[in-house]
């Protein structure tokens, strides 16, 4: 009996403890809807090259190395070496301006990619591509940590993640409609134009939380030894 009745509700407490960073509930819906387009448009681009391919390869008379290159190992290196750097930015420095200058950065080498006159230069290009995107999905996850308590940031990230499925979908069908049209030089111009309106988007619109009221509490136990001193 006791010992039921001693056992704190450490859950309940933990649930009025957090505190958005946003207190209007459509405005953080909408932080995550713009989130989900931005991984939406990250796999997209970054799965575009792989619908191209048979367009590309010809013309560059690229080899089984230059495709493998091309269709990801450019990518994933750079994406991997500067995730971690970059997610250490989002933690000291903010969010709001690394995810905007990441789309700018990203949107700009895929349109760039349009004019490559050979796979080399397609393959450059390909490494500031991960370069770019590397700095979105820390900073993302990391604002969806401010945004939802514990009970909500599981669903809140998986809204995020949606985007990686819709935008693998997105890939295979732009790529397919575009490619007779517009020739895969143009598909690539086209594809950098999302990421100018997220990025404005972003910048006229997201309200970024200052990150050392955001992630970091205080330490209740330093402060209650300052006023127990003091009484």
């Amino acid at each position: 009996g006791r010992g039921g009745s001693a056992a704190p509700d450490m859950s309940g407490e933990m649930a009025e403890e957090f505190k958005s960073c946003y207190k209007d509930a459509w405005y953080r819906k909408y932080v995550l809807f713009l989130l989900f387009l931005i991984a939406t448009l990250q796999t997209t681009d970054r799965n575009i090259p792989a619908i191209l391919l048979p367009k590309i390869g010809p013309e560059f008379n690229m080899t089984d190395a230059d495709a493998g290159m091309l269709n990801g190992a450019a990518f994933v290196f750079i994406y991997a070496l500067a995730t971690i750097p970059l997610a250490r930015v989002a933690d000291m420095c903010g969010r709001k301006y690394l995810i905007a200058v990441s789309l700018v950065v990203w949107s700009t080498l895929t349109s760039l990619s349009g004019l490559s006159q050979n796979a080399t230069q397609l393959c450059f290009l390909r490494v500031g591509i991960g370069l770019g995107e590397a700095g979105c999905t820390p900073a993302a996850q990391s604002l969806i940590a401010v945004m939802y308590g514990p009970s909500e940031r599981a669903t809140a990230m998986a809204v995020q993640q949606l985007g990686l499925a819709v935008g693998t979908a997105a890939a295979n069908l732009i790529g397919g409609l575009l490619i007779d049209s517009l020739g895969w030089r143009g598909v690539f111009g086209v594809m950098g134009i999302p990421g100018y309106l997220l990025a404005a988007l972003i910048v006229l619109t997201l309200e970024d939380p200052p990150v050392e009221k955001s992630y970091l509490r205080p330490n209740n136990g330093g402060s209650g030894g300052g006023s127990g001193g003091s009484g």
